[in-house]
C-alpha cells in the first residue's frame, strides 16, 4: 500500500487561500443577488461606468442607512420616555449598610 503524502506548510497554506478565494467569490456572488433583489436601483447604478470621483467617495452602504431611516417615524412616539433627565445623587461610600439601602430606595424612587 503507498503511503499518503504528507502537505507541507505551504501546500496547506495555498489549499486553503484558494478554498477561502473560492468560498469568497460565491458570498459576493450571493451579496450582489441579495442587493439586486431588494435595490435594483443600487445595483444598475453600480454597473454604471462613468461616475464621477464624488460618488466614488459615496458610502456605499448608504442606500441601507436610507431603509433604516424609513422606519424611525414609526418609533417617534417611543422616544419620549428617553428624553428625561433624572438627577441620581451620588453615593458618598460608607461602611454603613442603612446607608447604602437608603441610597439605592432613593434612586429607585427616582426612576
Amino acid at each position: 500500500m503507498p503511503r499518503a503524502k504528507k502537505e507541507t506548510q505551504a501546500e496547506i497554506t495555498q489549499r486553503t487561500m484558494e478554498e477561502m478565494q473560492t468560498q469568497l467569490a460565491q458570498l459576493t456572488q450571493a451579496m450582489q443577488g441579495l442587493l439586486a433583489q431588494c435595490h435594483p436601483a443600487l445595483v444598475n447604478q453600480q454597473d454604471n461606468e462613468e461616475q464621477s470621483d464624488h460618488e466614488d467617495d459615496a458610502n456605499p452602504f448608504a442606500v441601507l442607512g436610507e431603509s433604516r431611516n424609513r422606519a424611525q417615524p414609526v418609533q417617534l412616539h417611543k422616544r419620549w420616555d428617553r428624553s428625561f433627565k433624572f438627577e441620581i445623587p451620588e453615593f458618598h461610600g460608607s461602611q454603613v449598610a442603612e446607608d447604602l439601602l437608603d441610597w439605592i430606595a432613593t434612586v429607585e424612587e427616582i426612576l
